[in-house]
């Protein structure tokens, strides 16, 4: 009789570890958004307005989840010498284009609670 307690007790002990938790979310992408780690996406005009915390417009999004909430264009240039909005970046300062965030692509990839968008700014003809 002992035994069999035993032995049910460890084979219930497995069939609940090994059945999947409803709802857990678990790795592959199908699970509940809830688990995953909420991001700020903060948007700055361009580096020097994240200097002086001049935020030009915030969304939230899920790791591992596409931009949607996107900001419209600045309007206004920060100097004159660079009028044209190119669009937006994680990096500071750009090589080329290339470093452009792709809304349509790109996806949140971050271990921080925020990730900063800069603006990113041109000379006309550039």
């Amino acid at each position: 009789m002992k035994k069999r307690f035993v032995l049910l007790a460890v084979l219930t002990s497995f069939f609940l570890t090994a059945c999947p938790n409803p709802g857990g979310g678990g790795g592959g992408g199908g699970g509940n958004k809830d688990n995953r780690q909420e991001i700020t996406i903060k948007f700055y005009g361009d580096y020097n307005q994240k200097v002086i915390d001049n935020v030009y417009y915030t969304c939230k999004v899920y790791n591992g989840d596409k931009i949607t909430d996107i900001p419209a264009d600045p309007a206004e240039p920060f100097y004159p010498e660079f009028p044209v909005f190119k669009g937006w970046s994680v990096k500071e300062l750009i090589g080329s284009e290339e470093d452009l965030w792709d809304f349509a692509t790109d996806i949140v990839d971050t271990t921080d609670n925020t990730m900063y968008l800069f603006g990113y700014w041109a000379a006309e003809g550039e």
